[in-house]
């Protein structure tokens, strides 16, 4: 007979303490990414502050365009100056001054940026933007707490072919632009809200001799919001005390603007600038002679215009009647005596055609005499 068949034994229950975790091996992994992390980290602020040139070549270097700086040190613990910066062959700064501390660069804040002493070209701007596309990004995700610019230039080579237009930025005082955001805005209530920017001491000389003014804004107000301003699109500009220099340079530049107004992009950073509200207040007429202002003329004269683009400034007229006072003068060294002299002054610009004067004088006299040989009712119109 045949014995009969054991039961399988059991299978032992797993050994609990073979699953245990070992948490002395995971707090010295632990340690050691973090003495490494902070290794890192104190190596790269050592870098920083040892080798400040060495830091911002690398980051330039990241920039989709060629660049290159002169002497890079700290004034002080959180304040950078970096000099002789070229971007691109479109910016040129004698000095860019950056202010900024360690949790605001975190939260890519910067808290101020100043630039003395800068130069950027419009034409090989645009060139620059169109070849890496940048009217398809979402711009850079930083905001500028603060933005001065002393002794800046804007040169304006797109508007009339082999021409650079220089615009003057804070030659007497700064330009300060507060919360600056550089990248794209989002669907927030802020974007939205209007804000107002004022930009004090903008000037256009001579292209021919920087010297020669040809007109000088010394306030600018600039309403805007950010969403709009993306999309190239600014609200109200009101020009605040203008000055127009009559001269030869203001003639030849609004006759180049006609001649060179032609259809733009309507898309990418080319598009035109469009303006909701533009409005001149208090503007003054100077007449230029050997390059200099001579004649300041005790009126003003105002614009309004709704809806322009500002490749089409040559569309906005500024015109103006101003009564001239009347005058009762003797000249007795010539023997002239004036009686009554009235009359209006007519200005307008641009002119409204090609052989109109910008300047248009009415001048009535009652009488004038010359060696008492008297002659009434005088009236001319130059």
């Amino acid at each position: 007979m045949t014995e009969p068949t054991q039961p399988p034994e059991a299978t032992p229950p797993p050994d609990s303490a073979g699953l245990r975790i070992n948490w002395h091996r995971v707090r010295v992994y632990l340690l050691s990414i973090l003495v490494m992390l902070t290794m890192w980290f104190c190596a790269t602020l050592l870098t920083i502050r040892l080798h400040p040139q060495r830091a911002v070549n690398e980051l330039l270097a990241q920039l989709p365009f060629s660049s290159s700086t002169g002497n890079v040190y700290w004034q002080n613990r959180r304040t950078l100056e970096i000099d002789d910066v070229k971007l691109g062959g479109f910016f040129y700064a004698d000095s860019i001054i950056v202010t900024a501390s360690p949790v605001g660069l975190w939260r890519h804040h910067i808290a101020k940026v100043q630039v003395m002493g800068g130069q950027l070209f419009t034409k090989p701007l645009y060139a620059t933007m169109d070849r890496i596309g940048a009217g398809n990004s979402n711009g850079l995700d930083w905001v500028i707490g603060r933005l001065e610019i002393s002794r800046g230039t804007v040169m304006l080579d797109n508007l009339v072919a082999d021409t650079s237009i220089p615009v003057s930025l804070g030659a007497r005082h700064p330009i300060i632009l507060n919360g600056l955001r550089l990248g794209k805005p989002d669907s927030s209530p802020e974007m939205m809200q209007e804000r107002m920017v004022e930009i004090v001491n903008v000037n256009i000389p001579s292209t021919e001799d920087p010297l020669v003014p040809v007109f000088s804004f010394p306030l600018t107000r600039v309403h805007f919001t950010y969403t709009e301003f993306w999309h190239h699109h600014i609200r109200e500009i009101d020009f605040v005390r203008p000055t127009m220099h009559l001269g030869e340079d203001l003639f030849w530049l609004a006759k180049e603007f006609k001649s060179e107004n032609r259809p733009t992009s309507t898309q990418g950073p080319s598009a035109p600038w469009e303006v909701g509200h533009l409005e001149v207040q208090y503007g003054q007429l100077a007449v230029n002679a050997f390059g200099q202002p001579v004649v300041h003329f005790p009126f003003y004269f105002d614009t309004k215009v709704d809806d322009i683009r500002l490749d089409q400034l040559d569309q906005i007229s500024a015109k103006a009647v101003i009564p001239i006072e009347r005058l009762d003068q003797e000249y007795p060294d010539y023997k002239v005596r004036i009686v009554n002299l009235n009359g209006r002054l007519y200005f307008s610009w641009p002119p409204t055609d090609a052989k109109a004067n910008n300047v248009v004088n009415t001048i009535s006299i009652d009488e004038v005499s010359w060696n008492d040989i008297p002659a009434t009712r005088v009236s001319t119109t130059v």
